[in-house]
């Protein structure tokens, strides 16, 4: 026999009794686990004000509940599931209203017939939960308890028995009701009868289209690699893309030209990004692994020097010893805030800084001495070359009369 464990908490999570159809979310999980091997549903569920409007759901569709004063919601999964009379824990989020029934029953018979000790796939933990030997619980109790959730120590030990499904299956959605947007999308596959492995299939069709702005601008591509293989990364009109917002590229491409010259602190993408729009480029760099690998493919409008790196060193003041002055400065290397201190004295006119990773609280002193020097900044945010859907910002700073027109 096995149990159900259903993990519930109205404080973390307002969708549970939020309508699709006339039913609450919570009874659309419900209706699914009632259909999987087990002989009872079984719910620890934190005592609090907040939670009546649950606990009232759960009794009337005949859950047992033990209520907890334990905040820790791996604690309270362990405790109640070791006292339980049953051979495996089938550990059970509240909101996966799109449950799998029959992927999750095939799971559990695997899982007996390889006397495998538990289960948790976190590509497709939103259809199919995590599964737990009851036995291999209470064998390392102490061990889980001192996790932030049981299977992540389980994992930790070699000679513990993980499952694994024998066929491929990735969801490139996470259809739990436990959002605004979650929610909206568990209902509307509810009621018009979605499928949601189709649906990630057809996202995954879409992203592969030629034509796709991922795939045209090399920023898919990028994704796939990583930024840790260290490659640079090219759209299909073979230019370079620098590691910044997409959209501060695409603005100041626009007003590159061969009489503009380029000084960075941090080379790389950027380096030879300037190099294909613009005229001559001046670059610092402080790794010396790193300028080695960039010496050998830089074409020969870019001065590439190594410099040191010491706080309120050589490294910031480097572009002191320049002689003439820069239409664009990068800031995007280290010591930052001190780098900008040492630029204006060097930068023309109507000349612009772009500044790298601008939601970064450590430099907030050198964007105020740019304003103190009647600067404007411009900063955009938005997905960014070689780390797959995270939010990235990079700004321009700015004078009335700037190169880019702004």
């Amino acid at each position: 026999m096995n149990v159900a464990y259903l993990q519930a908490d109205a404080r973390y999570n307002n969708w549970l009794l939020k309508e699709i159809n006339a039913m609450y979310v919570i009874e659309y999980t419900l209706e699914r686990i009632k259909k999987l091997d087990c002989h009872k549903i079984v719910a620890g569920i934190y005592k609090c004000k907040e939670n009546e409007p649950l606990i009232d759901v759960l009794k009337h569709k005949g859950v047992e509940i033990v209520l907890s004063e334990e905040e820790d919601v791996n604690s309270r999964f362990i405790q109640l599931m070791i006292k339980q009379d049953a051979e495996y824990a089938i550990r059970v989020a509240s909101d996966l209203v799109l449950l799998d029934v029959d992927r999750t029953n095939k799971v559990l018979e695997g899982m007996k017939k390889s006397h495998s000790d538990f289960f948790y796939n976190k590509d497709i933990a939103c259809v199919i939960p995590d599964i737990v030997k009851i036995d291999c619980l209470k064998q390392y109790e102490e061990a889980c308890l001192k996790s932030d959730r049981y299977f992540i120590a389980l994992d930790s030990l070699k000679h513990i028995s993980r499952y694994n499904i024998p066929w491929p299956l990735t969801l490139l959605y996470e259809f739990r009701a436990n959002s605004n947007e979650t929610y909206r999308i568990c209902k509307n596959v509810i009621e018009k009868q979605l499928d949601p492995y189709e649906l990630s299939l057809k996202l995954a069709r879409n992203l592969r289209w030629k034509e796709n702005y991922l795939n045209s601008t090399g920023i898919y591509g990028s994704w796939i690699l990583g930024n840790t293989y260290e490659d640079f990364f090219i759209d299909e009109s073979m230019q370079v893309n620098p590691w910044w917002v997409k959209g501060i590229t695409d603005i100041v491409q626009k007003k590159l030209s061969k009489d503009i010259r380029v000084f960075e602190w941090g080379s790389g993408n950027s380096t030879l990004f300037w190099s294909q729009n613009a005229g001559e480029v001046v670059s610092i760099e402080y790794d010396e692994e790193w300028y080695k690998k960039m010496k050998e493919i830089i074409p020969d409008n870019v001065r590439l020097e190594l410099c040191r790196m010491e706080p309120n060193g050589d490294y910031c003041r480097k572009i002191l010893e320049e002689k003439e002055k820069f239409d664009i400065i990068l800031i995007d290397g280290n010591d930052r805030v001190r780098c900008v201190y040492n630029s204006l004295e060097k930068l023309k006119e109507k000349g612009i800084i772009i500044w790298d990773d601008t939601d970064r609280e450590e430099y907030q002193e050198g964007y105020r001495f740019l304003e103190k020097h009647g600067y404007k900044q411009l900063e955009l945010s938005g997905i960014v070359y070689g780390l797959a859907g995270m939010a990235h910002f990079t700004s321009v700073f700015y004078q009335e009369k700037n190169l880019l027109e702004l």
